[in-house]
């Protein structure tokens, strides 16, 4: 398996057999700066895209949003038309909100790349100090016999410049190289990652840009301890109380929707209906705070953990489903352009963290930190 800390383009590459469908051929096998300046210039023009996009919905949304102002002015108040016409306002206020997102995520996505490849170029024009690497000053310690002295971490340190890691065991993996030697094998298999790397630019610029920023990755070793970790709860049934609470708020949603409808003048129902329906919805949302409020502590600490957790997981499926892509492009006559489904590698990065995490964390440990 390649390294996950050493970044290939800032080695010569070497001839490989095998290679990406997108950049198998042409610059990226003899000529790094023509390959990376070849993405970024297609890489900015689709940010480009993305912000034209982005700004586009985004001044739609708020043109629906005040046509529906105007909507409900007049349909209320002059009584123009029927309150119903209002749905249709609400169905694209909402559809632009969802095309809004779209846009922010496909914009920070292509920042991201542009980002990466910028700091590619900054490190081939030795540039690279200070463009937004890990530093690894956590490596740092008085105690080692040449860290200092050759500047392996820290600001402008060699660790800033061959650190493209994604995780924070890959960080740990390039320190511990970088602080140990190796008999001539294990550099040779370390070597020969680098070369297979090396012309696949496209994954690596995936690997690179996966997260909400560029510095969260998977904490494999607490992914495991959340997945041995007994049970918060004390039972895995739901009690009867809470389906009977659940019941009871389901039908003071209804009851809440059947006042609205009411007040609008929708529908017409009788001021005592009324009076109950508000009073049942009022006591309903009562006990419900109260409920919440009893179980707060242990639900903030539950919800906290599995966020984090889908966080890791959601990270790491993105990474299996970069490698088996990979795969089925270079050996499964796949193209590029083909869609595969993010859900099977999502169930696949649980299954694989869930069951068998702290092992293949101590296996990784054993292979890469002897």
């Amino acid at each position: 398996m390649a390294p996950v800390g050493a970044d290939p383009g800032t080695m010569t590459p070497m001839p490989s057999a095998a290679h990406d469908d997108s950049s198998a051929s042409g610059p990226s096998k003899a000529d790094p700066r023509a390959d990376y300046t070849r993405h970024l210039e297609a890489r900015r023009a689709q940010l480009a895209e993305a912000i034209r996009r982005h700004v586009s919905f985004g001044n739609l949304r708020a043109a629906v949003f005040l046509a529906g102002l105007a909507a409900a002015y007049a349909a209320f108040v002059w009584s123009w038309f029927s309150g119903w016409w209002l749905l249709a306002f609400a169905a694209a206020f909402f559809w632009a909100g969802g095309q809004l997102e779209r846009a922010i995520n496909t914009r920070a996505r292509f920042t991201r790349s542009v980002m990466f490849y910028e700091r590619a170029l900054a490190r081939l024009d030795g540039r690279w100090a200070g463009t937004g690497g890990e530093t690894g000053e956590r490596f740092l310690h008085d105690e080692h016999l040449y860290a200092h002295d050759l500047d392996l971490f820290g600001e402008a340190s060699l660790f800033e410049l061959l650190s493209s890691a994604r995780t924070r065991i890959g960080e740990d993996t390039l320190a511990a190289w970088l602080k140990a030697p190796a008999d001539p094998s294990t550099v040779r298999g370390r070597q020969q990652a680098v070369v297979e790397l090396a012309p696949r630019t496209d994954l690596r610029e995936d690997l690179a840009v996966m997260g909400e920023n560029l510095r969260t990755g998977v904490n494999a070793e607490a992914l495991a301890v959340w997945g041995e970790r007994p049970p918060k709860l004390a039972s895995p049934a739901v009690p009867a109380w809470a389906w009977a609470l659940s019941a009871a708020g389901a039908l003071a949603v209804a009851a809440a929707v059947a006042w609205l409808a009411a007040f609008f003048e929708f529908v017409t129902i009788d001021a005592g209906r009324l009076s109950a329906f508000r009073a049942y919805a009022a006591i309903t949302y009562t006990v419900c705070l109260a409920v919440r409020w009893r179980f707060l502590a242990s639900m903030s600490v539950i919800l906290h953990d599995v966020e984090d957790a889908a966080h890791d997981l959601g990270l790491l499926s993105a990474v299996v489903g970069s490698i088996v892509g990979t795969a089925l492009i270079a050996f499964g006559g796949r193209s590029s352009q083909t869609a595969i489904p993010f859900g099977p590698y999502l169930a696949a990065a649980g299954f694989i963290a869930l069951l068998w995490g702290e092992r293949l964390v101590q296996l990784y440990q054993q292979w890469f930190f002897r």
